[in-house]
């Protein structure tokens, strides 16, 4: 278990990593629309709002969203999200779909999933092992 929040402490650490090195190189607009995002998570986030936030045309923003983390922006709140949740199931006996509601995820089922292709075991398990 020791390994899996080692694993969880790396996830994080990359993330920062990238959000820092990219500060002195991105675009202040996209590092405000990455900074939102890594402080809210759980928000509902469409194309139009993030560029929108960032003041830029979607095709635009896109582009340097990549450029800055290196994911599309789905990806960076997709990972962003299961880090949080990991993060919740270790801290927390909250239900995995209430975790899963609070860190954005609508359905349980598809949280599972996607925690799973993540972290390589249901959330369920990922709490269990951290208990041992």
């Amino acid at each position: 278990m020791k390994a899996d929040i080692n694993g969880l402490e790396y996830n994080l650490e990359q993330i920062r990593k990238r959000v820092k090195k990219s500060t002195v190189q991105t675009d202040p607009r996209i590092q405000t629309v990455i900074d939102y995002i890594m402080l809210n998570p759980t928000e509902e986030y469409t194309s139009d709002k993030l560029s929108g936030m960032a003041e830029v045309a979607e095709t635009t923003f896109r582009r340097l969203f990549k450029e800055a983390t290196g994911k599309t922006a789905t990806e960076f709140i997709r990972q962003v999200r299961l880090t949080t949740a990991a993060r919740l199931l270790l801290v927390s006996n909250d239900p995995v779909n209430c975790i899963a509601h609070d860190v954005g995820f609508e359905d349980a089922n598809h949280f599972t999933r996607v925690f799973r292709q993540a972290f390589g075991m249901t959330p369920g398990r990922y709490r269990k092992m951290s208990q041992e």
